[in-house]
């Protein structure tokens, strides 16, 4: 795993992340504010689908809600990442639009095999702690 503080966009008129904020989001006003972002999860294929995955990502959320005290986090995934994508819509995260409604993408340097390459990542996000006590929304 591997996790840290990003620039991410944050939109400053809602901090909602549910499928029903398009209208909103389509005429955000975006900044970017440092966020908790994870930037790699790997599972060796012969131990996928064993929910290993899924125990790293919770792990992940905990650190930024329970000792960084953030409310959203945030991940960068490859678009023909199939099963990255599944694990984190499954966990509850959702696309980051961009001014016109549609899925941000932003340029991400990945290092493979020693080599540098830029290539587009769809931002995800998701809420973490719920303003109103600090709970755990998904304890509800």
């Amino acid at each position: 795993v591997e996790m840290g503080m990003s620039l991410c966009p944050v939109d400053a008129n809602n901090t909602s992340t549910t499928a029903y904020d398009d209208e909103i989001n389509k005429s955000s006003k975006e900044v970017m504010s440092p966020s908790p972002l994870i930037g790699v999860i790997c599972v060796s294929p012969t131990h996928q689908k064993e929910g290993i995955g899924t125990k790293l990502l919770n792990k992940c959320e905990e650190v930024a809600r329970d000792i960084w005290k953030e409310e959203f986090i945030c991940v960068d995934v490859e678009p023909n990442n199939t099963p990255a994508l599944s694990l984190f819509e499954m966990g509850g995260y959702v696309e980051s639009l961009d001014g016109e409604g549609g899925v941000l993408k932003r340029n991400t340097t990945i290092l493979r095999r020693r080599r540098a390459e830029i290539k587009p990542h769809y931002l995800l996000r998701k809420r973490i702690r719920d303003d109103d006590d600090g709970c755990d929304p998904n304890d509800r």
